[in-house]
């Protein structure tokens, strides 16, 4: 098995995640090639302390506008095309993304990838296999705000049973806790209708949302934080919905297993209710 690490930095040295690196237990047969995306040269300064081969390769973002998942999304596409065009793509089995503010316990890729699901994690630590990644997105990152979110949707949606987003075998730890803009959100909620999201389905998947949170024993504060973002979600949505925004060319495919899938939950509970 061979894993590509992508590391994305901006200004400095991606030390915390280069620094779990080091030692890091690897299930039999399997080797990783460790590659950091940043945006300035000062960031591939690495210690020499730090004993682990590290390729840099430096990625200016097209425009300084650019939020930070369009910046990620933008150097990834250039790297996944650039071995897609020396060959060298295909001979990954798997892709580990990281965020510089992510660190690793010593078995994080061994448990992971143990069980050989086709997603998991979320933005700052995400687990993809390569082979099913590139029949959805061939060789590219989309190029949004809401980039990782697109990722982890839409493979959950096609291949829920092998997915495992949001969730971890092994925890990371995470330097920074994500707390999302409501830019991001309400892009977010615009991105899932040109996924191909359902509006029975999103309306199903705000409600299981918003329920989870309530039950949720936290601040008061961080709470209506939370249900506020879901509502801006919401609102994205019915933006990109009254607007017939362009949908992706997977969109027909995510929408007709929703479909399948409430079908077949409507199925289960009539069921219980006439035995």
């Amino acid at each position: 098995m061979r894993l590509l690490v992508i590391i994305l930095a901006f200004r400095d040295p991606p030390l915390n995640p280069l620094l779990s690196l080091v030692g890091q237990e690897l299930p039999r047969d399997t080797s990783i090639d460790i590659i950091a995306l940043v945006a300035y040269p000062s960031a591939c300064k690495i210690p020499q302390y730090i004993k682990t081969k590290v390729k840099c390769l430096v990625v200016k973002p097209p425009s300084k506008l650019q939020s930070v998942g369009e910046r990620v999304g933008f150097s990834i596409t250039v790297l996944l095309k650039y071995l897609e065009k020396i060959d060298k793509l295909k001979d990954y089995d798997y892709m580990l993304k990281l965020d510089d503010d992510v660190v690793l316990p010593k078995d994080f890729i061994k448990k992971n990838l143990k069980y050989k699901y086709i997603i998991m994690g979320y933005g700052p630590a995400m687990i993809i296999n390569m082979r099913y990644y590139t029949r959805i997105f061939n060789a590219a990152w989309p190029i949004s705000v809401a980039d990782d979110v697109i990722v982890e949707y839409t493979l959950d949606s096609i291949w829920k049973s092998r997915s495992k987003v949001w969730e971890y075998i092994q925890e990371p730890i995470i330097l920074r806790p994500i707390r999302p803009s409501v830019k991001r959100s309400f892009k977010a909620g615009y991105e899932f209708y040109r996924m191909g999201f359902t509006t029975p389905y999103m309306l199903l998947y705000l409600m299981k949302h918003v329920l989870k949170t309530a039950r949720l024993r936290i601040n008061l504060r961080l709470k209506i934080g939370i249900l506020c973002r879901f509502i801006v979600q919401l609102l994205g949505y019915i933006s990109a919905l009254l607007t017939s925004t362009d949908k992706y060319k997977f969109s027909r495919v995510i929408s007709l297993e929703q479909k399948y899938r409430i079908k077949r939950g409507f199925a289960k509970m009539l069921t219980r209710l006439l035995k």
